[in-house]
């Protein structure tokens, strides 16, 4: 859960253009959508000195990530969204993918459930900041 140190609830959306993270190495694919972001509410990225289309730092108690940001109506306030799938490079080589945008699974610990058992790896609370 946020806090006072990590006031954000991260959580991840994919990409209508790629599947998870296995196609950013298509460079047809990747010449339409060649890099993710992380998406902020407009009075978030007020709050925080964050401009549409800019590079930020998302940062969680585990990692850090630098990423674009993409300010938006369309998110809750108090909580970002990273889209999935880049940011690996390794795939074939990693010869297109390799060093466009930014993979957010360190920023996560593991966690299971307690009621459920099921792992939990897709949201984590985060702080983000405007890179100077």
């Amino acid at each position: 859960m946020p806090d006072d140190e990590y006031p954000l609830q991260l959580t991840h959306s994919k990409l209508s253009v790629h599947c998870n993270l296995v196609t950013q190495n298509n460079p047809l694919l990747m010449e339409i959508c060649p890099e993710n972001w992380v998406e902020i509410n407009h009075q978030d990225a007020q709050k925080y000195g964050i401009v549409d289309d800019t590079y930020v730092i998302v940062e969680s108690p585990k990692d850090n990530i630098r990423i674009k940001a993409k300010v938006t109506e369309g998110l809750v306030p108090g909580c970002v969204s990273v889209r999935h799938g880049h940011g690996f490079g390794h795939w074939a080589m990693g010869s297109i993918a390799k060093g466009k945008g930014a993979h957010s699974n360190n920023l996560m610990d593991s966690y299971t459930n307690p009621i459920t058992g099921a792992n939990c790896y897709n949201e984590c609370k985060v702080r983000v900041r405007a890179v100077g």
